[in-house]
């Protein structure tokens, strides 16, 4: 299973407002229109960020997944 937390960088006691803040900050560095490298490694990085952005924003989803870890 992916560690979200690791993916953006945050910690499983973050608020909502920080996870927002480094989902953007990532974004704007691995989105495949603007990242300088392989496009194929910033598709790959923006689906996992996408995808734990998607899990840890919302709280339910945070929460169920914080029990399966």
């Amino acid at each position: 299973m992916k560690n979200y937390y690791d993916i953006l960088g945050v910690t499983p006691d973050s608020d909502l407002e920080t996870i927002k803040f480094t989902y953007k900050a990532l974004a704007k560095i691995y989105h495949p229109d603007t990242y300088k490298g392989d496009k194929n490694y910033a598709e790959k990085k923006m689906k996992d960020i996408n995808e734990a952005f998607v899990c840890l924003s919302s709280k339910e989803k945070k929460k169920k997944y914080d029990e399966k870890n």
